[in-house]
């Protein structure tokens, strides 16, 4: 009897993001996304859980998000885009005062 190893082929998401828009240093939030894996015997595995987020925490300028999966020596990627960065603008003012001992 002949054994073969099994191996990752694929990695597909299904579903779409709840969360699109965010502030620079927010997580990024994959709700909404099942993630599954599928492997050269013909199986298929939900691995949401399992998938790693590039970034993970969202800098300016960020528009899109890898996510990968590895399995054994095998990594799948997915990306997503259509992520937007909001910007926060800060005002201040400042209220300066002299005293003269004159």
């Amino acid at each position: 009897m002949q054994q073969y190893k099994v191996t990752l082929t694929d990695l597909r998401k299904t579903g779409t993001l709840l969360k699109t828009s965010y502030y620079a240093g927010d997580a990024f939030d994959p709700s909404g996304l099942t993630f599954t894996a599928y492997y050269s015997n013909g199986s298929s595995k939900n691995v949401t859980g399992n998938v790693v987020f590039n970034p993970a925490t969202m800098v300016l300028g960020t528009t899109k998000v890898v996510a990968s999966f590895t399995s054994g020596s095998i990594t799948k990627t997915q990306f997503l885009s259509s992520l937007s960065m909001l910007k926060i603008y800060l005002s201040f003012s400042i209220k300066l005062e002299y005293k003269s001992n004159l």
